[in-house]
């Protein structure tokens, strides 16, 4: 995490005055700084709260995807897996990092297992609220997310299924599921089934939007172009996660023009990084990848306006 100047400062002189002698660590005085400092670090990051409307973060978990959306006080996670098997554990600290120590809720958005794997981890690391699924992975799941269904119900975790245009308020954050529609989903894969979401904030009507897009694939993005035929205009030159990790396909790459973003966040290993075939799109966009840059995040202001960068120091407005 992040700390303030004023912890740097109080470390700095505590330090000094521990290295050149003149505070004995051992002794009461040393001993109560030493626990001064050190408990200000872990309590700092623990009591933060962001104060934005939206604030989307999308951790760098190699192959595959976790995304944090915060407003306000409350969280809710986006996915929880990757095919590192720790990713549980390290969405944890990287959880508690940003202050958040209880999650309303995870969606998970299809059934690959590069987007479920942390749940169980993470459920042993704090409190979940409830996971919402698709109908499809409700009705037809595999067998490793039923084993994460089993493990998540024996905790007590509530399983809630998304519907088509259920909105769901974060905050100040209003997140409405666009995709799937259970009635067009016949016959379509486990990607083409991903939810869909678009993020924005509920007392600003002209603000930007994010649009959360799962592993959706061509079929999937025709029939959201058939659906919302002013998703354009309801992103309002946003911000989106790139689908399916940034799977090039002639589809996607007139998905990705349509919707027009501002700003695109990529969650991806080592094999999809720098793909040219993307070359196109992304000319005078702001286009950030978790394989490079490692944690992406995305805020939208108070006065409407969006910041964004990365963890590593690049930053945008």
């Amino acid at each position: 995490p992040a700390l303030s100047v004023g912890w740097a400062m109080m470390g700095t002189i505590v330090g000094a005055a521990l290295v050149t002698g003149r505070v004995r660590w051992h002794r009461p005085g040393g001993i109560a700084l030493i626990a001064l400092v050190v408990g200000w670090g872990v309590l700092e990051p623990t009591i933060r709260r962001t104060d934005v409307p939206v604030r989307v973060v999308m951790l760098d978990v190699g192959d595959g995807t976790c995304v944090v959306v915060q407003s306000g006080d409350q969280a809710l996670l986006w996915d929880c897996g990757s095919l590192d098997r720790r990713v549980g554990q390290s969405t944890a600290r990287s959880l508690r990092a940003l202050g958040v120590r209880r999650l309303i809720g995870v969606i998970v958005t299809h059934d690959n297992i590069d987007h479920f794997n942390g749940l169980v981890d993470l459920g042993n690391e704090m409190e979940l609220g409830r996971v919402w699924i698709t109908t499809r992975l409700r009705d037809d799941p595999s067998s490793a997310f039923a084993r994460v269904h089993s493990a998540l119900v024996s905790k007590g975790i509530e399983i809630g299924t998304l519907g088509q245009d259920q909105q769901i308020t974060l905050g100040r954050a209003d997140m409405r599921v666009l995709w799937p529609d259970p009635d067009a989903i016949d016959g379509f894969d486990d990607n083409d089934t991903s939810a869909v979401a678009l993020i924005r904030v509920t007392d600003q009507t002209q603000s930007a939007g994010v649009l959360l897009t799962g592993d959706i694939e061509g079929p999937a993005m025709e029939r959201l172009m058939i659906a919302y035929p002013d998703l354009p205009t309801m992103l309002n030159g946003g911000g989106i996660e790139l689908p399916h990790h940034g799977s090039a396909r002639e589809r996607a790459y007139g998905f990705v023009e349509w919707l027009n973003p501002s700003i695109v966040l990529q969650s991806t290993g080592p094999s999809r990084l720098d793909d040219p075939r993307w070359d196109a799109q992304r000319t005078d966009r702001h286009w950030y990848t978790t394989a490079s840059q490692g944690a992406l995040w995305l805020v939208i202001e108070s006065d409407g306006s969006m910041t964004h960068g990365s963890w590593t120091g690049r930053r945008g407005r």
